[in-house]
Order: C-alpha cells, then structure tokens, then sequence
C-alpha cells in the first residue's frame, strides 16, 4: 500500500473502519454501508438510530427490530410478544417483514427459533472484535 501511495495512486491506507462500525453498534445506529467498485470506494454513516433509519416500517416493526439490536443475544417470539407487550400474530407477520427486508436473520426452526440482526462480514469481524475486548477487560 506504501508503494501505491508513494506513486500517487492511492490515498493513505487507513484503519479506521472497525472504530466507525464499533462506535455504529455501541450507540445503536444504523450500520455503515460500504459501496465500492473498482474506480471508487464510498461509505455511508448515519447518525440516526436503526429502526428510524427504515421510515416505511410500522411501529410494531421498529419496536421489534429495536428490542433485537438492543440484545446480545438472539432472542424468540416469546421474548418479544412478553417484553413488548405485542400479539403474537403481529409479531409474527413484523418478523416476515423484517425477514424479506433482510434486517434480521432466522436461526434454527420450531420451537428453537430465534431472530437477530443480519451481519455483513466487517461487522461480525467488528462484533467478535468488540466481544475479545470485553472478555479482556473481564479476565483483568
């Protein structure tokens, strides 16, 4: 990359795409989206929260997808329907919604079923980064 820059063809080589999606997931907003191809690279930040981030998406869909991006771990209808105090069926059909937008990702069938956030593979790199650190801070 040194050699690049030097020749006046790249910029700088930076390091700085972890911290930003860190950051994303810490105060919950929407996640960066990297657009590149081979003449640019582009990354969009927002700096608003992740269910507002979706103006088409009914309350019961953005308390939904708030009540997933706010646990750590993947959670059921169950956890959902009693934590929010929502119908079972309107869960169920937000969910779907949430499901064919590609927001949150199905794990597991029948009663096993949970529901989190759909991952790119920066931010499960930067989730898994982010997890190390805690269990460091834990062990110390």
């Amino acid at each position: 990359m040194k050699l690049f820059r030097l020749l006046g063809v790249s910029e700088r080589q930076g390091f700085g795409g972890p911290l930003i999606y860190k950051t994303a997931v810490q105060n919950r907003f929407r996640r960066p989206e990297i657009i590149s191809d081979v003449a640019h690279t582009e990354l969009r930040i927002w700096n608003i929260d992740l269910a507002d981030s979706y103006p088409n998406l009914t309350s019961e869909e953005k308390a939904i997808l708030r009540f997933i991006s706010k646990n750590s771990r993947a959670v059921t209808v169950n956890d959902i329907r009693s934590k929010l105090g929502i119908t079972e069926y309107k869960v169920r059909k937000s969910i779907q919604t949430l499901e064919e937008r590609k927001l949150i990702r199905k794990i597991g069938n029948g009663p096993s079923t949970r529901y989190m956030l759909e991952v790119e593979s920066v931010e499960f790199f930067t989730q898994m980064q982010m997890a190390m650190e805690t269990l460091k801070k834990q062990m110390i």
